[in-house]
């Protein structure tokens, strides 16, 4: 499966053609574990739980889309995690650390349809938690009684280096690259050493994360490199990337068994589908404090502003 948003449009589409399944279990290891957090916050409705075992959070805290609220209904656990799993859990997001096994995973069933429903996005094609769809955003549509679940990201920062990868666990002193594309033209080589920046020593590549995590605008900088016995210096940059999704919707939904109610809390939506099973058919709709005159049928109700 590809990893990222490419991939889970593909199984969402895949189990969309299939008979519902109340045990769907995604698991994610080493360089993709961070799919197993990033999955539970993008397609929620997908996943009975999901597992990540090793590997780095950083690439689901880099991508600004993290959102805890989305995967409050979703177990998530991390097996081996590293201190940027932990980052993630201190932050907020519900991730369970610590030893986990397929009972654990077994004990978990997808309900299409809990009594709550949470949904933030900044993009409509992952509007989807649940039974609320957002189909529209709309920053007028301002509401300070609920406000973002989203994981704040650090700078992102890199090196004007091209694409490489190293060891996120990996002991100092400096990084060593591990991984360049077969298509690379850049001036590192496998096993090459990154020792300094700007005459700052990169203890590790803990530090060296940190290092880019706190790097707040792009400037050119001198990073010093270790080839074999030979050291050299590279002229680059710090580059900062453009982060997507700056601007959030979210839709708080409620099923209130004994009053008979829905209850729709939203800021920045234009527009949203509830989906109304057959169990709720005939409840009152609520939405931001305007109560719908009839009751609601069961299947999707398309509301708008």
């Amino acid at each position: 499966m590809p990893l990222g948003d490419r991939g889970l449009k593909n199984l969402e589409d895949l189990l969309a053609r299939r008979p519902f399944n109340p045990r769907v279990y995604l698991i994610a290891a080493a360089d993709a574990a961070w799919m197993a957090p990033y999955a539970a916050s993008r397609v929620p409705h997908l996943f009975s739980a999901t597992l990540a075992i090793g590997g780095s959070a950083r690439p689901a805290i880099q991508s600004n889309r993290l959102f805890a609220g989305n995967a409050a209904l979703v177990p998530v656990f991390w097996v081996d995690p590293d201190e940027t799993a932990t980052r993630l859990k201190n932050a907020g997001f519900p991730l369970r650390t610590g030893p986990a096994n397929l009972n654990d995973l077994a004990a978990a069933k997808l309900d299409s349809y809990p009594e709550t429903a949470d949904c933030e996005t900044g993009n409509t094609a992952f509007g989807r938690c649940y039974w609320v769809t957002i189909l529209g955003l709309d920053p007028a549509q301002r509401n300070d009684a609920i406000g973002t679940s989203r994981i704040v990201p650090g700078a992102g920062a890199s090196l004007a280096l091209g694409p490489f990868g190293y060891n996120p666990t990996a002991p100092g002193p400096g990084i060593a690259v591990g991984w360049l594309p077969p298509d690379y033209k850049g001036p590192l080589k496998l096993e090459d050493r990154l020792l300094a920046i700007d005459g700052k020593a990169i203890a590790d590549a803990k530090a060296y994360a940190a290092m880019m995590d706190e790097a707040v605008e792009e400037k050119p900088v001198v990073v010093m490199m270790q080839r074999g016995q030979d050291r050299r210096r590279l002229e680059t940059r710090i580059v900062v990337p453009k982060r997507e999704e700056l601007f959030t919707a979210r839709v708080r939904a409620q099923y209130l068994a004994d009053s008979k109610e829905i209850l729709v809390v939203t800021r920045g939506v234009s527009a949203l589908t509830v989906d109304v099973p057959p169990q709720w058919a005939g409840a009152r709709l609520n939405w931001n404090g305007e109560e719908r005159t009839t009751p609601v049928a069961a299947g999707p109700l398309t509301l708008k502003r």
